[in-house]
């Protein structure tokens, strides 16, 4: 599984409130090659001990019935600058069959408020920024 968030593998500095995650999958078999997903299942946490236990604190999407893998919007808890996210995703076969959980991956949110920046601009004081 691809595990991405706003196109990118683990990602640094995600510039929006409500990333886009997205997967692909693999099958582990020539027999499996012929299986679609129906349904996927989220979870997003802050801590990966209690991601890894199947708890999260800041969403868990439920099962959703729909075969997207690609720009499902993030729809837990509000993230804040810098915030590292955790993430893994497991999926239901057209038969209903679920599969294992995922790898865990991340990212982390980048300054998503002017006041979030606490750096000055840099210039050598005698020109006017453009």
């Amino acid at each position: 599984v691809d595990l991405r968030c706003e196109y990118f593998l683990e990602p640094l500095g995600i510039d929006t409130s409500q990333p886009r995650l997205g997967w692909r999958l693999e099958a582990t078999s020539d027999g499996m090659r012929d299986l679609s997903q129906s349904a996927y299942q989220i979870l997003v946490a802050t801590n990966a001990h209690s991601l890894d236990a199947g708890a999260t604190d800041l969403w868990d999407s439920g099962k959703i019935e729909s075969s997207e893998q690609l720009h499902v919007e993030y729809q837990g808890k509000p993230l804040s600058s810098g915030h590292r996210c955790l993430w893994k995703v497991r999926v239901w076969d057209q038969g209903g069959k679920p599969s294992m959980w995922s790898h865990v991956s991340s990212w982390e949110m980048g300054l998503l408020e002017p006041s979030d920046w606490l750096g000055g601009w840099l210039g050598d004081g005698e020109s006017e920024p453009a």
